[in-house]
């Protein structure tokens, strides 16, 4: 925890004008009862259920099942209705969420929970919508078949994991197995060894270079310490040292505590070879302390960071007014295609 930083906090507070931004779809919603919008819902049940776990393991790993379950919602691997997956995208939405089930699986409380069911279930949906739009041969028919109704739904009442595997097997079998790797265009994902926060409602840029192609989701390793309900990040241009004018930002809710790297989905953003941008972080005021990892402190970083002038906000701002200066980066976080 810094100290500097949070006697400027409240220094800012008390000299500046507050400046109140009301949020604009902030939250995110799928088309009713499809698909993706009932991994949301149970994404969101999962979130709910977390100060109930009786152990910091149990919630650490309920934590990151959340952060898994993230990477595949509002991704660009969904089509607009929900419902299907992008066969070249496809394999990035399903191993997150093979990875989410198994993290829960960890957490022994929840091994019959309902939201591992549904998040069984809303795959199943996806593997049969598949199979009734494709013509597969018949050998290929069978198998699928066997995979869904058999092997998968076998198991889904006693271990989703298996469910889940069987279900992703089947789709496999009539699309194929494709999988795009993700190309990292701004920051690194490499977790910084020094603990720091803002308090919600204060936002915070960090300098990062960009390796050229466009950027979708911005992805920020949380800290297990933060007591963060939702996390907002975006992009800025870069404005003679310091950001400029925003060109994208999007939210996720958070399980508190995260230690893990959850992943914002931003509207598409192209970013020049060698670029200088910002990524900024925001805990929503009334939001909880947002703790993260950077280089820090006392310019030990390599990089620059800047806070927000303007606070109690609860999303990015459209044009940067800067505050204090620091030498904190890097920050643990990095923008993906």
């Amino acid at each position: 925890m810094r100290q500097a930083k949070a006697f400027t906090f409240l220094a800012m507070v008390a000299a500046s004008v507050v400046v109140l931004l009301v949020a604009s779809g902030a939250a995110s919603s799928y088309p009713a009862g499809s698909p993706e919008a009932r991994l949301d819902a149970a994404r969101a049940e999962l979130i709910s259920l977390r100060s109930g776990l009786e152990t910091p393991a149990a919630r650490l790993w309920l934590s990151r099942s959340v952060a898994s379950l993230g990477w595949s919602i509002g991704a660009d691997c969904w089509s607009a209705d929900g419902a299907t997956l992008d066969a070249a995208r496809a394999g990035r939405c399903l191993d997150a969420i093979r990875v989410s089930v198994g993290r829960l699986w960890i957490t022994g409380d929840l091994h019959a929970s309902t939201q591992i069911t549904e998040i069984a279930e809303s795959v199943r949906d996806v593997a049969i919508g598949s199979l009734n739009a494709a013509s597969p041969p018949p050998e290929v028919r069978w198998k699928v078949e066997h995979d869904i109704y058999f092997d998968g739904d076998s198991e889904l009442g006693t271990d989703a994991r298996l469910a889940v595997g069987a279900y992703i097997r089947a789709w496999k079998r009539l699309i194929g197995d494709t999988f795009t790797p993700v190309h990292v265009t701004a920051g690194a994902e490499r977790v910084q060894p020094k603990l720091d926060f803002n308090a919600a409602g204060s936002a915070e840029a960090f300098q990062v270079s960009s390796t050229g192609g466009f950027l979708s989701r911005i992805s920020v390793y949380v800290d297990p310490a933060s007591t963060a309900t939702s996390l907002v990040a975006g992009i800025y241009a870069d404005g003679e040292g310091g950001p400029g004018q925003l060109l994208a930002q999007g939210s996720t809710p958070l399980a508190q505590g995260g230690g893990e790297w959850n992943t914002v989905h931003v509207p598409k953003t192209t970013l020049a070879a060698d670029g200088r941008y910002w990524i900024a972080i925001l805990a929503p005021t009334g939001g909880g302390t947002l703790k993260f990892r950077d280089r820090c402190c006392g310019g030990k970083g390599t990089s620059l960071s800047v806070m927000s002038l303007q606070t109690g906000l609860t999303e990015l701002p459209a044009s940067w007014s800067s505050g204090r200066q620091f030498g904190d980066g890097p920050l643990s976080a990095f923008g993906a295609d």
